[in-house]
């Protein structure tokens, strides 16, 4: 399915959760993100859990994303980055 990829490069996306976050109590499965990225898991206090695992996303994770072009980085960035127009408290956040 892909050719060959160069990943001399850093092609890991790291963006963490805010409490206004429009994945925050989202299953992790269903972020949307750029055609060739793939969500590889997350890390919550320390601990990495797999996509595979199928956690939803809490406000404070780690969600870790590959993009396997590097010049698709900055529209995974703004993908995962996504944010509810209005603010949420952090407890709304809390599932």
């Amino acid at each position: 399915m892909f050719k060959h990829r160069n990943f001399n490069e850093s092609n890991l996306v790291e963006v963490t959760i805010t409490f206004s976050s429009y994945f925050c109590g989202i299953a992790l499965s269903d972020i949307a993100i750029p055609e060739f990225c793939v969500v590889l898991g997350l890390v919550r206090g320390g601990e990495v859990i797999l996509a595979s695992a199928q956690p939803r996303v809490h406000c404070g994770d780690h969600v870790l994303a590959i993009a396997l072009n590097p010049t698709l980085i900055p529209a995974l960035k703004v993908a995962l980055r996504k944010t509810h127009l209005v603010r949420y408290t952090l407890q709304d956040c809390q599932i």
